[in-house]
């Protein structure tokens, strides 16, 4: 809740900020604005709020960072009061207004600060109530430059018996606001609740108050923000495990391999040079025929080692999903731990940590924060920079030099890199389906086929002054890519949506 007048008049009671010099005006935010005072040896920090539900003005011991822009408001105050000196702070009318007046070697200045939740302000204006400039302009209500102030009758009497302030020849007080004014000083208010001493002045407890409660819903703000990215992270987490879990249920698709090589050996007596075919009774499957293709260049021998060679290439690509498996499985698993332990997290520094991705159990958020789009294939990762910013974002964060990256040699398009695997060697299949994304992901899509050059992220070097994200490629290789629907479908199919060629 907002201090009432009873509490204002307190408040200004404690200040003892009369001759105090202004050495220093921030506005670290859109509602508040804080000023440094310096008397006798003695430095003060002034807070005033006009934050919904919390308007205020106090002493605090808070330390405010100077925002990398001065605020309009700011740059007038600075302008106006350079070195100005506060000669006077009073509560005209008990109203919840509170006139400042501070001099300079130029300039007496106003600044009338209202603090009533809905419409609270901070006015300056020069002894003859001329608007100079405001915290928050409202022209519908004349708050202006260059305006007359309009005050309450009462405020504006208390104020001309105080002196220091010219009279008006129309308040212009709507009736709305008048009879709220004089309801207001027909009520009585008593200051709240507070721990009394000469160590614990009123000043001291509404500073600790409403920091303790903007502290408590920044927290609470932090935790859902962490939240919320952590379940987004989860659910691409989910989807992945589930493809991959997809793939495992299904070891025939490499087991197949295997079993043509055998049938392959123990029939190659009836394969004739040649062959492109062989027809025979499949033991495996209840001895149904099947038809297995042959390399008619390659010897019956051959062809069988060609097909064990599939198989082992196919199990060492499961092995790979299963690692790939248990490691979403562990990051799951840590991120639904750091979910349940936020509420157990009360260090408002720790919390912007996670946030910002410094700690998050050692695992930092921005990790998942992959820009492009993510495809996975036999155990392999592949990312996808569509815009030369992607691509280059991709280059600074998420790649390291023994991964591989691809483009289209012809045509300009985007960055497709493969994630190295420790100890294994990228197979060419899984070449070709990067170099399907390659030629998709570019300007030559339309005619269906392109030349894809390769290379480990290391042989890349940086163009200078040329546009973000180019690169010179070295030691590269080439690939001759035909655009296959198959391999597209099998893996946009599974990435995020995009349309099909």
């Amino acid at each position: 809740m907002s201090l009432n007048n009873a509490e204002i008049d307190l408040i200004i009671s404690e200040l003892d900020i009369s001759g105090s010099r202004i050495q220093n005006i921030i506005q670290p935010d859109f509602s508040s604005l804080f000023l440094s005072l310096y008397s006798r040896g003695v430095k003060k920090d002034l807070l005033i709020s006009l934050a919904q539900n919390k308007t205020r003005l106090n002493l605090t011991n808070r330390r405010f960072p100077k925002p990398a822009k001065q605020q309009r408001f700011v740059q007038f105050l600075k302008a106006r009061i350079p070195e100005g000196i506060i000669t006077d702070i009073t509560q005209p009318g008990k109203e919840r207004i509170v006139r400042i007046r501070i001099d300079n070697e130029e300039w007496i200045t106003f600044l009338w600060i209202r603090l009533w939740g809905g419409s609270a302000n901070i006015i300056a204006t020069d002894e003859n109530l001329n608007i100079l400039d405001l915290f928050y302009r409202r022209p519908g209500k004349n708050e202006t430059s260059g305006k007359k102030l309009e005050l309450p009758e009462n405020v504006l009497k208390s104020a001309q018996e105080t002196g220091n302030t010219a009279g008006q020849d129309n308040t212009g007080v709507s009736a709305s606001e008048e009879t709220k004014a004089a309801s207001n000083r027909e009520k009585t208010y008593t200051v709240r609740e507070y721990p009394t001493g000469n160590e614990y002045p009123f000043n001291t407890f509404i500073d600790r108050f409403y920091s303790e409660e903007i502290e408590s819903l920044e927290k609470d703000k932090i935790r859902e923000i962490i939240k919320g990215k952590i379940n987004k992270k989860l659910s691409l987490l989910k989807s992945s495990l589930e493809r991959i879990s997809d793939e495992l249920g299904n070891p025939g698709s490499f087991n197949r391999f295997k079993q043509y090589g055998q049938l392959i050996l123990s029939g190659s007596y009836l394969i004739k040079p040649g062959d492109k075919w062989f027809k025979t009774e499949n033991y495996f499957d209840n001895g149904n025929l099947i038809s297995i293709e042959l390399d008619s260049t390659l010897s019956p021998e051959e062809n069988a080692e060609s097909y064990f060679k599939k198989y082992k290439k196919a199990k060492s690509a499961q092995s790979n999903l299963n690692e790939e498996k248990n490691s979403i499985e562990a990051r799951i698993e840590k991120l639904n731990q750091t979910i349940a332990s936020l509420d157990t997290i009360d260090d408002t520094g720790k919390l912007k940590k996670i946030i910002s991705g410094e700690d998050l159990n050692k695992d930092k958020i921005e990790k998942e924060e992959v820009p492009g789009l993510q495809f996975f294939s036999g155990g392999y990762r592949f990312l996808v920079g569509r815009t030369a910013a992607e691509n280059d974002a991709l280059l600074r964060k998420h790649v390291r030099g023994n991964d591989y990256w691809l483009h289209a040699r012809d045509y300009p398009g985007g960055y497709v890199f493969i994630k190295y695997l420790n100890g294994k060697s990228v197979p060419l299949e899984i070449l070709i389906e990067a170099g399907n994304l390659a030629v998709y992901f570019s300007k030559g899509r339309n005619s269906g086929k392109g030349e894809v050059y390769y290379t480990r992220v290391k042989y890349l070097r940086r163009a200078k002054g040329a546009k973000t994200g180019t690169v010179l490629p070295t030691q590269e290789k080439n690939l001759s890519i035909v655009l296959n629907k198959n391999i597209l479908g099998k893996l946009l199919n599974r990435g995020k949506e995009t349309p099909l060629i």
